[in-house]
């Protein structure tokens, strides 16, 4: 599609992501907390989960369709945004309960597996289309995005449903678990939208093209970081489980923290020397990404840390403190990025994400190294 219909797919698939993280009301992670100390819970629990999921998404994917135009600052058709609400609010949030599921189990393979059915979709998806239509542009694409998000999101389903064998009962939640969930699908939103909401800015200040450039560079440095997030992915139903033994947390955190570091700094020369690929993977047109890409170096260390701190504050029981950094990781973000991206673009953009990155990093496992001397204290 080029870098201007990306950049504008990206900022808006960006806000949808954002709002996405909301849908399920936070009942997921309170699905795999719960899971994870007893695995008997896990039924009752998945029918709430679901319950939760199908109400919540459609609901803000009819807040997207009305405030996506005005937010962005690009109108487009309300049926091509409904082509992204879907798929971001409703579908790739069913793949990730349905993840969500299978960590609970320990079945990571499986939970793996989930997390990667929204971007097989999207390739077979494109894939189809080039075979059967040839040309590429973005309303054409869109439709096949969505039926391919409503494939992705019934296999999921499947998965559990036949590898799991959930016993769908009547959902039933206390005052006690909604204020629960709650405060998980609060910490879902800051961390989603630190992750999302950067393309939608770039999009709003400096165009199509930048957003297209600026996207194409996280994306490869995004891919370079999945060995550490994994990292966090794979210890959190574990450290669920130790909540009660609080020197086996510490333990396990620790580890954890000196594998991550050492996994983040093999990242950093693979990022500076991937900068050259970026081209022949994203289309000549993209050439101008690979130097956003060398500025992104230090990012993919960075985002595994941050990964695996909010893990670790999670399992320390500072679910309010990991809110409230990232809150402010949100805000630095949103300041920096107005600040440099009108004067230095996508390089300014690039810039403002690892500064951010860097001060959320920091923040998050002080505050981690707070919490183990508080409880040995």
């Amino acid at each position: 599609m080029g870098p201007e219909s990306y950049g504008l797919f990206a900022g808006l698939a960006g806000l949808a992501a954002a709002l996405g993280a909301l849908t399920g009301l936070g009942f997921g992670l309170l699905m795999l907390q719960a899971t994870s100390r007893n695995s008997a819970a896990f039924s009752a629990n998945w029918t709430k989960t679901l319950l939760a999921t199908g109400s919540s998404g459609f609901v803000l994917a009819s807040v997207y369709v009305a405030i996506a135009a005005a937010a962005t600052g690009y109108p487009i058709d309300s049926v091509y945004l409904l082509y992204i609400a879907l798929p971001e609010i409703v579908c790739l949030p069913i793949t990730i309960i349905a993840s969500y599921a299978f960590q609970a189990h320990e079945r990571m393979g499986w939970a793996g597996a989930m997390y990667a059915l929204g971007p097989a979709g999207n390739l077979s998806a494109l894939a189809i289309l080039v075979l059967v239509v040839g040309g590429v542009s973005l309303e054409t694409y869109l439709a096949w995005h969505f039926w391919s998000s409503i494939v992705m999101a019934s296999f999921a389903l499947a998965a559990v449903t036949i590898v799991l064998r959930p016993i769908h009962s009547r959902p039933q939640a206390s005052m006690s678990e909604g204020r629960e969930a709650l405060g998980y699908a609060v910490m879902r939103a800051v961390d989603n939208g630190l992750g999302s909401i950067d393309k939608t800015l770039v999009l709003r200040i400096a165009g199509t093209e930048i957003a297209g450039h600026y996207t194409a560079a996280y994306r490869l440095a995004s891919l370079i970081a999945l060995p550490v997030v994994s990292l966090a992915i794979a210890m959190t139903p574990r450290l669920f489980r130790m909540a009660s033994d609080s020197e086996a947390t510490i333990t396990m955190v620790r580890k954890v923290m000196r594998w991550g570091l050492l996994l983040g700094i093999v990242t950093i020369p693979i990022t500076l020397a991937s900068s050259a690929a970026l081209p022949v993977l994203f289309g000549m047109e993209f050439r101008p990404a690979a130097s956003f890409v060398r500025i992104l170096g230090p990012f993919p260390a960075l985002l595994g840390l941050c990964a695996l701190g909010c893990s670790a504050l999670i399992a320390l029981g500072w679910r309010s403190t990991r809110i409230l950094v990232q809150a402010g990781g949100m805000v630095l973000m949103v300041v920096s990025m107005t600040q440099l991206v009108p004067v230095y673009e996508g390089r300014g953009a690039s810039y403002a994400l690892v500064l951010t990155y860097v001060v959320l990093a920091s923040a998050l496992w002080w505050a981690v190294f707070l919490r183990i001397s508080a409880s040995r204290n």
